[in-house]
């Protein structure tokens, strides 16, 4: 697995960034989003949204659990805080990647907050590409943004945030 850490100078810079991921992954796609309250996991799935080419206004899903958005691809934003394992493995994740057509593209990317709670159910299978985003604050405006996955997937992530 390899990685790639880089800055966010604001909240515009944290929305920017989820919005160059979004143009580039692909369907099939989980995202893990770790950090403080407030670290801007979800300014930045709002930004991945936005490179979907959803437009839906995007909400935090900490009480509804689960929100899903239809646009370049479904996007599942899933908000894990409050549950405990039990309640993870009800909600029915595995659904995304069990339940598909496998000789069809994947139609859909994932955004677990607070992801790391839900490790033991992911998907083992490599055309399942999983990404681990750490934030973490820097000061109130900064964020360090630490993204570990496969190469391939990171080449294309750097490339795009280069270009924006």
């Amino acid at each position: 697995m390899a990685q790639i850490t880089f800055k966010s100078n604001s909240a515009a810079e944290t929305l920017k960034t989820g919005r160059s991921i979004g143009k580039v992954i692909l369907g099939g796609t989980i995202l893990t989003l770790e950090g403080d309250l407030g670290s801007g996991k979800t300014l930045f799935v709002k930004g991945l949204a936005q490179g979907l080419k959803i437009s839906q206004e995007i909400t935090s899903p900490t009480f509804a659990l689960i929100q899903i958005y239809h646009g370049g691809l479904e996007l599942y934003h899933v908000d894990l805080y409050r549950l405990n394992e039990k309640e993870i493995l009800e909600l029915g994740l595995e659904d995304c990647w069990r339940n598909r057509v496998p000789t069809q593209p994947q139609n859909w990317a994932l955004a677990i907050e607070w992801g790391n709670k839900a490790k033991a159910i992911f998907p083992k299978e490599k055309s399942i590409a999983i990404l681990q985003l750490n934030f973490k604050i820097l000061s109130k405006y900064s964020r360090n943004i630490k993204i570990e996955g496969p190469l391939e997937c990171l080449k294309k992530i750097q490339t795009s945030l280069q270009k924006s």
